[in-house]
């Protein structure tokens, strides 16, 4: 990721690492285990938001992820991945129809 990211931070690691320390800072009760959930999150929106509808790069990126968090990091994301991309596959479809809704009303 690198400087690409943001000029902020160089990873999304060091992002979370940030975000947790401001909410230690805070007294934010569990900072830890909230930061981690946001980074979660947050990846899932990327991956839709990078890859969907093409899957073959979303399971490349799944693979990279796995290579360098592990197993049980990429199955985690994996499986959050899919309810969103389950969502997003039902988002596009609505809004196809309602754009041949549209199309076959002008």
């Amino acid at each position: 990721m690198g400087a690409r990211m943001n000029d902020l931070f160089s990873s999304i690691e060091e992002a979370k690492e940030e975000r947790e320390a401001i909410m230690h800072e805070s007294n934010v009760p569990n900072a830890s285990a909230l930061a981690a959930a946001d980074m979660h999150r947050c990846e899932i929106k990327s991956v839709i938001r990078k890859y969907f509808p093409q899957g073959s790069l979303a399971a490349a990126y799944f693979d990279l992820v796995e290579q360098n968090r592990g197993k049980e990091s990429a199955d985690k994301l994996r499986d959050g991945t899919r309810a969103a991309w389950r969502e997003q596959a039902e988002l596009t479809k609505r809004r196809s129809a309602v754009d041949a809704d549209k199309a076959v009303n002008k």
